[in-house]
């Protein structure tokens, strides 16, 4: 690998991404700069709600968002944004994710 390719083959990183800001930037370029594909997992309205985190923004509303936010920021970049309804998405039961990125507000859940 050279200094510039990503270190893992697959990343697995998940929110509720409401009202993106700087935070969720942050968070996502370092999931695209770590690996060649990322799945990105959006929370689900009513799975967000029964963790008390009722999104302002519909379901709906946040994935068209996070697309913008990819295309703009990640382009051409291997990726799939999938919806969690459980407390653990894809990087539980898919063999093919190498490491998940997390914050610092939710590496004690991962």
């Amino acid at each position: 690998m050279s200094a510039s390719s990503p270190r893992f083959r697959t990343a697995a990183v998940g929110g509720t991404f409401d009202s993106l800001h700087k935070g969720h930037a942050a968070l996502l370029g370092a999931a695209f700069g770590a690996a060649a594909e990322v799945i990105v997992g959006l929370t689900g309205d009513e799975f967000a709600a029964s963790r008390g985190k009722a999104p302002r923004s519909a379901y709906a509303q946040r994935l068209a968002a996070l697309r913008a936010h990819i295309g703009r920021h990640h382009a051409g970049r291997a990726h799939e944004i999938r919806r969690l309804d459980a407390e653990y998405g894809p990087a539980a039961y898919e063999a093919r994710v190498d490491v998940l990125v997390t914050s610092a507000e939710t590496a004690h859940r991962a």
